[in-house]
């Protein structure tokens, strides 16, 4: 779960970056970016197609994996045995 939420915030960064470098390509209106300008365009709506995916779906998946876990009283591994594991 945090796992996937990191996903989240790293692509919700990369989602930001991607509108403003955009912006700034559209502004210089460079006719050697407009090929960049297309591919950032294209970029946007599958960056938010997978954010909507983690955020509606995957991320509630693993909260009620969890839960369910928690309820049927399953122990997990602490960070040291794993990393000696």
């Amino acid at each position: 779960m945090y796992e996937e939420g990191l996903w989240g915030i790293a692509f919700t960064v990369l989602l930001g970056i991607t509108v403003h470098t955009r912006r700034v390509i559209a502004v210089r209106d460079h006719p050697g970016e407009i090929g960049q300008a297309r591919l950032l365009t294209a970029i946007c709506p599958l960056i938010s197609l997978y954010l909507a995916f983690l955020f509606t779906h995957d991320i509630p998946m693993y909260l009620r994996q969890w839960a369910a876990d928690q309820a049927a009283g399953t122990k997990y591994n602490d960070l040291q045995s794993g990393m000696q594991a």
